[in-house]
């Protein structure tokens, strides 16, 4: 499954950076909920 995933993610770097987006995006809306 993660081979899979990672092979994916070397076909498709515009995969790569969605995943990077909604991370960066998690982390910003859970540091404006914690405040």
């Amino acid at each position: 499954m993660l081979e899979q995933q990672a092979l994916q993610a070397m076909m498709n770097p515009h995969f790569v950076f969605n995943v990077m987006n909604s991370i960066q995006h998690y982390i910003n809306t859970k540091d404006t909920f914690s405040q």
